[in-house]
């Protein structure tokens, strides 16, 4: 089930990514934006451990927590470094 999570949570760091490398905001503040975007990734895998109290099987678990929060770093990290790549690739200047 973690390997679930943590794909999830990877595509998710994808996602803020790509929002994060074409986004205005990054542009005018990006560390301000990038350290915004990860707080955010981190509280959405807290607020999802936080709602397995309320599903009678599931309990929120620290170790669930840290593997939200590995997989969206290292899928925002992966999002970046394919964005990256995407532009050296075809864009020529």
């Amino acid at each position: 089930f973690r390997r679930v999570l943590f794909r999830s949570f990877f595509g998710l760091g994808v996602v803020a990514a790509l929002w994060y490398a074409t986004s205005e905001a990054a542009r005018r503040a990006p560390q301000r934006t990038l350290v915004a975007t990860l707080l955010l990734l981190w509280l959405f895998g807290g607020i999802s451990e936080a709602l397995q109290t309320f599903t009678p099987p599931r309990s929120p678990e620290l170790s669930d927590l840290a593997f939200d929060v590995l997989g969206a770093v290292l899928g925002f990290l992966g999002g970046g470094f394919a964005w990256r790549l995407l532009l050296a690739r075809f864009v020529r200047r």
